[in-house]
């Protein structure tokens, strides 16, 4: 693997694909990758192997972005339905947009490819491919500590819509973007809160607050609730 220096050749040089059982070894070692290089493993719910074939077939769509040096960056689309672990069901959605519901998951890239913007090109990759099949709702599921990955999904549009215990009891936000519309919402009553403080979470999004953005200062993590003027729910 190349190192963090050579990130012009990194950024000019890669594509992205759909991945099949075929890319199943290398999924498997990326992952191992990028667990290790965790400092926090709650940062991060891993996924097993017999889910990653899972992930790999066909109904579900698995996306590789792979450099001179292999695969580099990863993550899945599932059309949940009707399962029960469908995210919009967190969300309190009608019976009708539960169907048109796709999740991201399981996005991550190689640590010696950071900094070159490669999970933002993932996910608009995969923002395309989900409106290609008709999907409106996204839904992805971040750990309040994960600075990097909150970053990059509100930079593409996503905003905090619940935030729960999930996977034996990991916190999550729940991230949501309906991308069957032209959102440009204008905020107002930002407030600021540091990421550990669930509690603070949970009362704003009662109130009616999204989260939309995040920060880091002496403090932490901070994210950044505020109400919306054009009513985006």
């Amino acid at each position: 693997m190349k190192g963090r220096g050579d990130s012009h050749e990194a950024r000019s040089k890669y594509i992205i694909r759909f991945l099949t059982e075929y890319d199943l070894q290398d999924v498997i070692k990326l992952q191992e990758i990028v667990l290790h290089d965790l400092k926090d493993p709650e940062i991060y719910y891993p996924a097993s192997q017999e889910k990653l074939k899972k992930y790999l077939r066909e109904k579900t769509f698995a996306l590789g972005v792979l450099t001179g040096g292999g695969l580099i960056g990863f993550s899945c689309i599932n059309i949940p339905g009707d399962e029960p672990d469908n995210l919009g069901r967190d969300l309190a959605m009608s019976k009708e947009d539960l169907k048109e519901v796709a999740h991201i998951k399981f996005s991550f890239v190689h640590p010696d490819y950071r900094g070159n913007s490669f999970q933002l090109k993932l996910i608009k990759y995969t923002l395309d491919v989900i409106n290609s099949i008709g999907c409106c709702h996204v839904l992805c599921t971040v750990s309040p500590k994960n600075y990097y990955s909150l970053r990059n999904m509100f930079q593409s549009g996503f905003l905090i819509k619940e935030i729960t215990k999930k996977y034996g009891g990991l916190i999550r936000c729940i991230l949501f973007k309906n991308i069957c519309i032209s959102a440009h919402p204008t905020w107002q009553d930002v407030m600021i809160i540091k990421s550990s403080d669930i509690e603070a979470h949970k009362k704003l999004l009662n109130e009616g607050f999204l989260g939309f953005n995040v920060s880091k200062d002496q403090n932490g993590i901070m994210i950044h609730y505020a109400r919306s003027q054009t009513g985006d729910k």
